[in-house]
């Protein structure tokens, strides 16, 4: 049986072998599919561990593949339409960054299919600073994410309060978001800063952003809906439609969300 919430306005085990493959950015431009940006000079296989770190800017056009895939630092990394990529193992997929830099994978379009689960901002490091920020946003394609999806929630026995995870659907353009269990930490930095699941609509026509979830839902920190315009999205819809159970302590009041928008 599958459940769901409506936010509305009124006017809403696999184990392959591995091998590192890290970006150092060597070629004429910076796309994934040019051999000569990665430290082996051979764009990475399904049996490589990827890395991009600090300062690193790639793009992926095409056909890529990992068994493992980490950003960390400021790097980025942006997926455009016909591009396809395929993690091969039950390693992790991990956008971290450092301290409160910001590690930013932006999906424009394509198919990206994690294999296992995607961790936002994850961490195993004490102490009371924050150490890692991750954020994925989404404006087109497809996100299949088989075992599911956390934002800000660190390595067990670490403080989740200080990681940070942001997943943003930006624009109603996604042609699948699917994800089995979607986790947004509620815990609250000493500084303020929370974790994120935001919903921008753009100036088109599209009234509804959707997010399957075959799983639990548990929605902490900050729940944020705006349209291009940083107001109000008047006559717009989310759906999270889920399968399992539905936790929700995330700010809903009039600071994040406009107060006249219901959850049903």
């Amino acid at each position: 049986m599958r459940n769901a919430i409506i936010l509305s306005a009124a006017l809403v085990m696999l184990t392959v072998p591995s091998w590192a493959d890290t970006w150092d950015g060597g070629g004429a431009d910076n796309h994934w599919n040019t051999d000569l940006n990665w430290t082996d000079d051979t764009k990475p296989t399904s049996s490589d561990s990827v890395t991009l770190s600090t300062d690193d800017v790639a793009e992926l056009h095409g056909a890529a593949v990992s068994t493992s895939f980490t950003m960390s630092g400021n790097s980025t990394l942006d997926v455009y339409a016909g591009a396809t990529y395929q993690k091969s193992g039950s390693s992790g997929f991990e956008i971290v960054g450092s301290g409160t830099t910001w590690a930013v994978l932006t999906q424009h379009g394509g198919i990206m299919n994690l294999y296992w689960d995607m961790r936002l901002g994850y961490h195993s490091t004490s102490g009371d600073d924050i150490h890692t920020s991750g954020r994925y946003i989404i404006s087109g394609g497809s996100l299949i994410i088989p075992r599911g999806a956390t934002a800000g929630v660190a390595y067990s026995g670490y403080r989740d309060d200080t990681c940070l995870g942001e997943f943003i659907v930006d624009g109603g353009d996604a042609d699948l978001i699917d994800i089995h269990g979607f986790t947004v930490d509620d815990s609250t930095h000493s500084t303020g800063a929370r974790s994120k699941l935001e919903f921008k609509f753009d100036g088109d026509t599209d009234p509804i952003q959707q997010i399957d979830v075959a799983g639990n839902v548990t929605l902490g920190g900050i729940l944020k809906i705006t349209d291009d315009a940083g107001t109000t999205p008047d006559g717009k819809y989310i759906l999270i439609e889920y399968t399992g159970a539905l936790t929700i302590s995330a700010d809903l009041d009039a600071t994040q969300i406009p107060a006249d928008w219901k959850v049903y």
